[in-house]
């Protein structure tokens, strides 16, 4: 029965370790942010969107319609800017500090 208990808790640890390898990178979260800026933007992405974020910030569109020669270029725009306005050490700093001053 002991034997038992400490496989399972085994198991338990294993499972909880392996959860929180799959939290994203700083700069993904970064990358993300910008992405739901330039959704939330009022000149909009249309129809395209960012689908994924490698773990360095390299990211990479799609679309949910046939939008790639009319919405892609207002996201590629549109991220660009983001970048530019929030350098990523910018939005780094301002993370670690907190919401509050």
């Amino acid at each position: 029965m002991q034997t038992c208990r400490i496989v399972v808790a085994v198991i338990v640890l294993h499972l909880l370790a392996g959860c929180a390898a799959f939290k994203d990178t700083p700069r993904q979260d970064y990358t993300w942010e910008m992405a739901t800026r330039c959704r939330a933007s009022p000149a909009g992405t249309g129809a395209a969107y960012v689908a994924r974020v490698d773990p360095d910030g390299r990211w990479s569109a799609n679309t949910q319609s046939d939008g790639w020669r009319t919405d892609c270029p207002k996201l590629f725009e549109c991220m660009q800017e983001q970048l530019q306005a929030t350098p990523y050490r910018q939005w780094l700093e301002q993370l670690q500090r907190g919401p509050f001053p």
